[in-house]
């Protein structure tokens, strides 16, 4: 059938709506992100930034984060913003884990590959807080395409705006509509409220 070894394969995972707030499908980890970087494309095409605006989706962040290695040193950012999905550790009903899904945008406070910069976090919850859109703190054991990103250069801050996923790397992930939304709102936020000021404020806070 001129299939040999090596050769690489894909699950047929279809789309499906669960429940008004559930989806699942395959690859939600990282379909999510490239729907954001399109829908923040589309959320700014008509405004004048203060600052330049530069969307991407990157390649082989599973086996080292190289796609983000490349386009950090192409696009040289002053700051970054990663778009990830995270495995949400709620499946046993447990009301106390972190990570939940429904529970709105992570504050990924720490994970295997970036210790983040904090006042990057402050400033996602604080714009949150703002605008009464849902956030949750979480703990990762691994890592994104931040990882990275943060080292490339003479270093850039970078936060990662995930939300919680279950299943992810499998055919079937599911994630939440109401994180869907969060995500999309606070970042949308995020970077409507970013100026000069901001941007260097952030650059020099863990210095």
């Amino acid at each position: 059938m001129g299939i040999n070894l090596g050769d690489m394969v894909v699950l047929d995972g279809g789309f499906e709506r669960l429940n008004d707030n559930r989806i699942l499908s395959k690859a939600l980890d990282n379909r999510y992100g490239c729907a954001m970087a399109l829908c923040m494309l589309e959320a700014f095409k008509e405004i004048d930034l203060p600052f330049d605006l530069i969307a991407g989706a990157t390649v082989q962040e599973e086996v080292g984060l190289r796609g983000a290695q490349t386009a950090a040193v192409l696009t040289q950012p002053d700051i970054a913003i990663v778009y990830d999905c995270s495995p949400a550790n709620d499946a046993t009903g447990d009301k106390d884990v972190l990570g939940k899904l429904g529970s709105g945008v992570l504050l990924r406070f720490v994970d295997a590959s970036m210790l983040p910069n904090r006042c990057m976090i402050e400033r996602l919850k604080q714009t949150a807080i703002r605008h009464e859109l849902p956030y949750q703190y979480y703990l990762s054991l691994g890592g994104t395409d931040a990882g990275a990103i943060h080292k490339s250069n003479m270093g850039v801050p970078t936060l990662t705006m995930c939300i919680v996923a279950r299943n992810i790397h499998t055919s079937s992930s599911i994630c939440d509509v109401k994180d869907l939304n969060a995500a999309y709102n606070v970042s949308k936020h995020f970077l409507r409220e970013l100026n000069d000021d901001a941007i260097n404020d952030m650059i020099n806070c863990n210095q």
